[in-house]
């Protein structure tokens, strides 16, 4: 078999640890504890100082947030705005009051006087075809029923 490559992964570990034992406190020979390594820690009076640029934080109940009012945003402002103007134009339309409704109402008209004059010139084309048919039948001799 050929030699197996060598690549960072599998290199042989030279030396090895420096350290041979796990490092925690461990008792010594005046019965303290102490670090095996001769670590101590530091025990001095600690004072307490504020940092003055950390904001404070403010502790807020639930029922403080909800009776508060919110004020809205400027999306939902818009919204609002353009929805108020909205049904404004709306109710104005319905009443005949814009210059739309009043194009429309003028539309409407027109279209009404067209088709009563239809219906008008219908009915009358059909009672000229009825003497028409009436007349021919007399033409011929026949008799109409009544």
């Amino acid at each position: 078999m050929p030699p197996k490559s060598h690549s960072k992964r599998n290199k042989p570990n030279r030396g090895g640890g420096h350290r041979f034992t796990s490092q925690r406190h461990l008792t010594n020979r005046d019965g303290e504890e102490g670090d095996l390594w001769g670590y101590r820690e530091k025990k001095e009076d600690v004072i307490e100082i504020e940092n003055p640029n950390r904001g404070k934080k403010d502790n807020l109940k639930v029922s403080d947030i909800s009776n508060t009012p919110r004020e809205m945003t400027r999306r939902e402002r818009e919204a609002a705005e353009k929805e108020a103007a909205r049904q404004r134009y709306w109710k104005l339309h319905l009443e005949g009051k814009t210059d739309q409704a009043k194009a429309d109402l003028a539309r409407l008209a027109i279209i009404k006087k067209q088709r009563e004059e239809a219906a008008i010139q219908r009915k009358a084309e059909a009672e000229a075809k009825a003497e028409a048919q009436k007349a021919k039948l007399e033409r011929e001799g026949r008799k109409t029923r009544k």
